[in-house]
């Protein structure tokens, strides 16, 4: 739900030769257009925090890179393939019948 969290957690497949993972940066994005938020971390897991107006029924994009130690060799930008969707409100009722209601006085 808008303003909700979203636990992300994925596997350090390790450094390079001469080269370790420094960090992780994530990247998300509500929608298909608009900016990437990023952030970044030395863990295998973050949780994201949607913004309070974001709209439901939206897709949630998220993308994950490891950052080594040596500048410009970073890991390729792994996209999060599965479907994560802002909850929506259910439909409103329907009332079937008469459109008038008689209230018996008393």
């Amino acid at each position: 739900k808008p303003g909700g969290n979203i636990a992300i957690a994925w596997i350090n497949k390790g450094g390079g030769i001469a080269n370790e993972v420094k960090h992780f940066k994530l990247s998300y994005r509500i929608g298909t257009s608009g900016d990437w938020a990023i952030s970044t971390t030395t863990g295998t897991s973050k949780t994201i925090t949607l913004p309070t107006n974001a709209a439901r029924a939206a897709r949630v994009y998220i993308k994950i890179q490891a950052i080594g130690t040596v500048p410009g060799y970073d890991s390729e930008e792994v996209n999060y393939n599965g479907t994560i969707l802002i909850n929506s409100l259910p439909g409103a009722p329907a009332i079937s019948g008469s459109n008038e209601i008689t209230i018996p006085s008393t």
